[in-house]
């Protein structure tokens, strides 16, 4: 609860202080031979909804998109006035995020610029930017969520996830571009850690609340022997998932 609190927390002074920068959700140019030009996307079309989720923003659509490379998705878009659907299916590209790693992300072929965009400040009161907040640390978890479904079955690249290296890597570069920078990665990381530790697995948080579930439901203590078995596995994944984002760092990616 705390890391998610924390992350809260974070964005809300973030937001309070230095507000956001937005564009409209309006295609300014759209890439050759991409998806977006398959689907019939034009220059100018604004986007109004991605997969049935409304759209503000052209961060909105981006973050919609990013994590769902090789997934059809619906876009409705405005143009002319009038609404229209077509569906496109984001492809998966390499490239560098502001703190120097290499990211796979899904794309569909579509730039926005601050004339198209209208790109502007967005202000918030100290309430509104705690809305703000709320809402930006739900995108996180949604997103890390989809994430590790992906993940799971094979659909992500091993190496986005990484260790205590990679992270110092990270707090390297994020330091050197600034203090914002720094805490948005500070909150990323609580985020992070929440959510792993939430996950149904002995000796994390979530298998205690496993344990919790099955002796409401049964009304009995679950047997020793059995949280012992139990535990055994489930510290056994917990160090071959550590050995794995190690190597990972080391010699894997």
């Amino acid at each position: 609860m705390f890391n998610f609190l924390l992350t809260i927390v974070v964005f809300s002074v973030m937001f309070s202080i230095y507000g956001r920068a937005v564009l409209d959700p309006t295609v300014a140019e759209v890439r050759p031979g991409s998806p977006a030009a398959v689907a019939g996307i034009q220059p100018g079309d604004r986007f109004v909804a991605v997969d049935g989720t409304k759209v503000d923003s052209f961060a909105d659509v981006q973050r919609l998109v990013s994590g769902r490379a090789g997934d059809p998705l619906t876009f409705t878009i405005n143009r002319g006035g009038q609404d229209m659907t077509v569906t496109a299916t984001p492809e998966l590209i390499e490239q560098n995020d502001a703190l120097g790693n290499v990211a796979r992300t899904g794309v569909i072929g579509v730039v926005n610029n601050r004339d198209v965009g209208q790109g502007r400040m967005v202000e918030y009161s100290p309430l509104e930017a705690v809305q703000q907040g709320v809402v930006e640390t739900g995108h996180i978890i949604s997103r890390t969520g989809q994430f590790l479904q992906r993940f799971v079955v094979g659909r992500e690249d091993k190496c986005q996830l990484g260790g205590p290296v990679k992270i110092a890597e990270m707090s390297g570069q994020a330091a050197k571009l600034g203090f914002q920078w720094l805490i948005q990665l500070a909150a990323l990381l609580s985020v992070g850690i929440g959510i792993l530790n939430l996950l149904p697995i002995p000796p994390l948080d979530g298998g205690h609340l496993v344990f919790y579930a099955v002796e409401a439901v049964q009304r009995r203590p679950v047997s020793e022997r059995v949280m012992e078995a139990v535990y055994r596995v489930g510290i056994f994944a917990v160090l071959c998932f550590m050995g794995f984002v190690f190597w990972n760092d080391l010699f894997g990616c």
